[in-house]
């Protein structure tokens, strides 16, 4: 038997609890967490890819799978976060049997460290700190105080500097807006998070193995009792690891073909159908918002990574052009959500054509629908009454005399002439437009629905129509020829309602001309057909 110095007094020893069970715990959890943080990462990378060149609606399907990985992942992460903190106390309480006397801290802060908040921003790294200080091999074999000033491994400094950096980050993504600086946050803090949890699982098997150790040395020391062998985990890490990998696998599989599964259909999984299907809105349809989501089952060839759509919509019975938008295919389906609302007031249309990676093209079948009426307000004044936009290319700006686009609103009262100066109107410049609301609705009816007022000489007028002062604008009349006035018809566009216009010039003369007039002259935009 050893004779250790008379001056130092054997530890407590018999109170020491192995922490290499725990530790086998803790480091499978933080496996199958390394797992779930794969399928985490790959969900924020494809966020990061649709904000770079996705729509709005493909920005809304990725942040969908990167919630719902994240919710996976969380589950992981209670699960981990458990053990780690039981863990910490058994290791913390270990510090007295090993000779650590004199400890910083109550064994309760083991626990209480990592619950109470700001102070968890450093504490727990003051407990792992100090059970690492207290299982040095170089320490005397038995009770002492010198144990304070032994030095912490430099692993445990990145676990904590990585721990943290990845804590700030998820605070950051959660309080930052969808973007693609967000998202480049987001894919970081993923790899971080990850890096952290590595080093975690280090840390964990290296301390648990210098404190078996140490208390091998002091019962040999003290007692001649054997070593006991200090348990490296090795042989289970490569199983955890392909455990967690394969979890990962499927995850991501889950993930990714969110919506495949179903019988063999067109509007369920199966193979492909060999043009795209419309699945929603069905034809026939009346929605009850101007901003629909639009899917419809991908073609083969035309799946995934091979093709991008194209998303129209038209007015039904004149196929006027009511907006388009392009994505890239989804998993067997593909959906869209267009940027801002659609023409209300109309029977609409919508359909896909689809071009894949070798210039193939395809195309669906079309379909009706219909969004809410247009919200119309009761007025007997049937002309416009307030500015919702308006440009002049700024050349004509510089030359027109009469910029005024308010001049456009109320009752026609145009007047003055070419010597005197002229009063009541507003120049459109070389293809500039005014939009109004007229607050009361247009409908077509027998004949002209709308009348635009022009004043100075007879110069072409294009109208436009829309449900909403953002549009989307559809032709109602090109270059309509308006000497004094002209009447338009909403039938020409196949629109059975309007609410605003916009008026824009179509004598499209070049800016600077000879006049302080030049474009179309607007007096007055008015009403025939109002709505009962």
């Amino acid at each position: 038997m050893n004779d250790p110095p008379e001056s130092i007094t054997p530890p407590p020893l018999r109170r020491f609890r192995n922490p290499n069970d725990l530790a086998l715990v803790t480091r499978i959890m933080l496996a199958l967490w390394i797992g779930s943080g794969v399928v985490v990462l790959v969900a924020d990378a494809t966020v990061l890819a649709a904000t770079l060149g996705g729509s709005a609606m493909t920005v809304d399907r990725a942040v969908e799978g990167a919630v719902a990985a994240t919710a996976l992942a969380g589950f992981a992460s209670v699960g981990t976060g458990v053990a780690f903190i039981v863990w910490t106390r058994r290791v913390y309480t270990n510090l007295e049997p090993l000779g650590a006397m004199e400890p910083r801290y109550g064994t309760g802060w083991a626990i209480a460290g990592w619950i109470v908040p700001i102070l968890n921003y450093w504490r727990p790294k003051q407990i792992i700190n100090d059970a690492w200080r207290a299982a040095d091999p170089n320490l005397p074999l038995g009770q002492n105080t010198t144990w304070h000033d032994a030095p912490v491994a430099g692993v445990v400094d990145w676990w904590w500097a990585l721990f943290l950096t990845s804590s700030l980050g998820v605070v950051a993504t959660v309080v930052l807006p969808v973007s693609t600086g967000t998202a480049i946050v987001a894919a970081i803090v993923d790899v971080v998070r990850l890096g952290a949890a590595v080093l975690a699982a280090t840390v964990v098997a290296r301390l648990s193995r210098r404190q078996t150790a140490r208390s091998g040395a002091l019962r040999a020391s003290w007692w001649d009792e054997p070593l006991e062998p200090a348990t490296s985990g090795r042989r289970w890490w490569p199983a955890v690891a392909a455990g967690s990998t394969i979890l990962a696998l499927v995850l991501i599989g889950g993930l990714g073909g969110c919506g495949d599964e179903g019988t063999d259909n067109p509007n369920g999984s199966g193979p492909l159908p060999p043009t795209p299907v419309l699945l929603e809105p069905a034809s026939g349809t009346t929605l009850d918002t101007d901003n629909p989501l639009f899917t419809v089952r991908n073609a083969q060839g035309f799946d995934y990574g091979q093709a991008d759509y194209t998303f129209w919509v038209t007015v039904a019975s004149t196929d006027r052009h009511v907006a388009t938008v392009v994505v890239p295919a989804g998993h067997s389906t593909t959906s869209v959500r267009f940027d801002g609302p659609l023409l209300r007031g109309a029977t609409l249309a919508w359909f896909v054509t689809a071009v894949n990676s070798s210039g193939a093209e395809t195309a669906s079948g079309s379909a009706t629908f219909r969004l809410p009426p247009v919200e119309c307000e009761t007025t007997a004044d049937p002309y416009a009454k307030s500015v919702e936009g308006f440009w002049v290319p700024a050349v004509c700006l510089a030359q027109n005399a009469y910029n005024d686009p308010e001049e456009a609103l109320g009752p026609p009262n145009y007047g003055g002439n070419a010597v005197e100066g002229f009063t009541g109107f507003v120049s459109l410049g070389n293809g500039g437009w005014v939009d109004v609301d007229m607050q009361a609705c247009a409908v077509d009816g027998e004949g002209r629905d709308v009348r635009v007022w022009q004043a100075v000489a007879g110069e072409e007028v294009t109208l436009f129509a829309s449900s909403s002062p953002e549009g989307p604008w559809v032709l109602v009349r090109y270059r309509n020829s308006c000497r004094g006035r002209c009447g338009f018809d909403l039938a020409d566009a196949g629109i059975e309602e309007a609410r605003y216009f916009r008026v824009q010039d179509g004598e499209l003369f070049p800016c600077p001309g000879d006049t302080s007039s030049e474009g179309a002259d607007i007096d007055a935009v008015q009403i025939l057909n109002p709505a009962s």
